[in-house]
């Protein structure tokens, strides 16, 4: 039987951009889940999504503890986790390919080792090894626990080189739907519609 992480490979997980915008040269990818974590627009972007005089939103990962101590407008149920997509990079690629992820992360972003799941209710991860960029609370391009108000008031106006930073939050809206039945996100979702609401108004 042919393994999933052949020696010299490795799984990158992408929760955000990467789902919709991959890694160059994977051979694989495999809808997942991530326990422990909740997703969140509490990074800021001065470069893609942003400038740094005026700085868009973009994700980061909370581990639940951490999360615990914000006041969260969102009150996502435990429940929820994170869904995302976990890409294979070859052993040939794995050395440039990190060094490409090490660059593409580098606004404010650590990478750690973490197991993934094929579904919310499984006991054993699909993935053991998975490399995943955090965006960690010591970070100085953290900015947590805005309202759904201000959040989407920024998101909404806010521009960087890689486009609007509403575009952003609508991409990986769209993207989280068809990832699996199981994928949900409360604070994706009703920034998406807030947002979609103050365009309107523009």
């Amino acid at each position: 039987m042919e393994t999933l992480s052949p020696e010299g490979s490795f799984w990158i997980f992408g929760y955000g951009s990467l789902i919709w915008h991959p890694p160059p040269k994977y051979d694989l990818s495999i809808p997942c889940y991530l326990r422990g974590y909740v997703r969140r627009l509490w990074m800021k972007s001065e470069d893609h999504r942003g400038t740094v005089e005026k700085p868009g939103r973009v994700l980061t990962l909370i581990p639940y503890e951490e999360w615990e101590k914000f006041s969260d407008w969102a009150q996502t149920p435990y429940d929820e986790g994170c869904w995302g997509m976990a890409f294979r990079i070859p052993a040939p690629f794995a050395k440039e390919i990190r060094a490409y992820l090490d660059d593409r992360e580098v606004n404010g972003y650590t990478a750690h080792d973490v197991p993934v799941y094929a579904h919310i209710g499984d006991k054993k991860p699909i993935l053991e090894h998975c490399l995943v960029y955090v965006g960690t609370s010591n970070s100085p391009q953290f900015q947590p626990s805005e309202t759904i108000e201000e959040l989407s008031d920024l998101i909404s106006t806010r521009k960087g080189k890689s486009g609007p930073n509403y575009i952003y939050l609508f991409e990986l809206a769209n993207a989280l739907r068809h990832l699996s039945p199981e994928s949900k996100d409360t604070h994706v979702y009703k920034l998406e519609a807030a947002v979609k609401n103050k365009l309107q108004m523009l």
